[in-house]
């Protein structure tokens, strides 16, 4: 029981670090939805993740858990539906230059930003729970 309390938490840091660094991902609303969709993407990685990392095993070796991120971005984009305050947008990266290095803006696409959120979330709870246990 302390394990899944420890899990739920590092998975609402790691909902709580996508919501600050990625500016289209927005929730509206107060602590208890926030809550909520924590507790969704929870409840994905525990019993929903193992499922169906155990149907599609050989996939998930070949592409060194690749299907882990893209669990987490289809368990968002079933989240950006059902939980009409959370909305995962379209945005404009605007560039980089810093000394010499050039990153050009790009406008990056809904399905970029779940990428990217899936793969934050899932990189911080892996590690953090790898530091944790």
């Amino acid at each position: 029981m302390k394990g899944y309390f420890r899990s739920f938490f590092i998975t609402a840091f790691a909902f709580w670090v996508v919501l600050e660094v990625i500016p289209s991902v927005n929730l509206k609303g107060d602590w208890q939805t926030f809550i909520l969709v924590s507790a969704a993407i929870f409840v994905a990685s525990v019993f929903i993740k193992p499922v169906i990392k155990l149907i599609f095993l050989p996939f998930n070796l070949l592409t060194f858990n690749l299907l882990s991120v893209l669990i987490t971005a289809a368990v968002l984009f079933f989240l950006s539906f059902i939980v009409p305050q959370l909305r995962i947008d379209n945005f404009n990266f605007q560039g980089i230059n810093y000394n010499g290095i050039v990153i050009p803006p790009v406008e990056v696409n809904q399905l970029l930003t779940l990428f990217a959120a899936a793969i934050i979330i899932t990189v911080i709870s892996a590690t953090l729970n790898w530091i944790s246990s």
